[in-house]
């Protein structure tokens, strides 16, 4: 009977099912395991071990024993799966913080102009129209490239130049014409 128990033991002991005492052998080599770095390959697992032999990197996660291309394929998937949450966790972050900045310029409008939100918003999203002041105009568009300006004894006549055939026409403070 002790001789049964002594082989079975040593089966076991060889097929890498149980460790000797310094750690679990690799069921593959027979080479020691050594703990896995969860930060480092991205998966979340109760107990991890990997093969120390560069040429067999067995993994023994969680019970169950993985080949080098089985467990490269494992993380490659993992680490895939969590670049495209933190992907998505910043595009996120982009668009609230988008929003933000939007809400504040909004405000910042109002306050200053003492326009209505509704104008503000079109103004915020780059529309002008005819009879439209020059502070709207230079909101909206921002600072022109030239500016030229004509004053005869009927009112004062500009032109604002912003590139790419962009031109604003003012009489008197006012929109005129828009051309694009």
């Amino acid at each position: 009977m002790r001789n049964i128990i002594v082989n079975i033991l040593l089966i076991i002991t060889v097929t890498g099912l149980i460790g000797a005492e310094d750690g679990i052998r690799c069921k593959y080599c027979g080479c020691e395991l050594v703990p896995l770095d969860q930060e480092k390959t991205g998966i979340e697992f109760d107990e991890g071990n990997i093969c120390t032999y560069p040429k067999c990197q067995a993994a023994y996660i969680d019970g169950v024993w993985y080949t080098k291309e089985d467990w490269n394929s494992v993380v490659e998937k993992a680490l895939k799966g969590k670049a495209k949450i933190i992907e998505n966790e910043i595009e996120k972050q982009v668009k609230i913080n988008q929003e933000i900045r939007r809400e504040n310029r909004i405000r910042e409008l109002i306050q200053k102009y003492n326009w209505t939100r509704k104008r503000t918003e079109r103004i915020i999203e780059g529309f002008i129209y005819i009879g439209d002041t020059k502070e709207i105009v230079r909101e909206a568009w921002g600072v022109p490239k030239s500016i030229s300006r004509t004053i005869t004894g009927y009112g004062t006549y500009e032109q604002w130049v912003y590139g790419l055939g962009y031109y604003v026409y003012f009489e008197n403070g006012k929109v005129t014409g828009i051309q694009d």
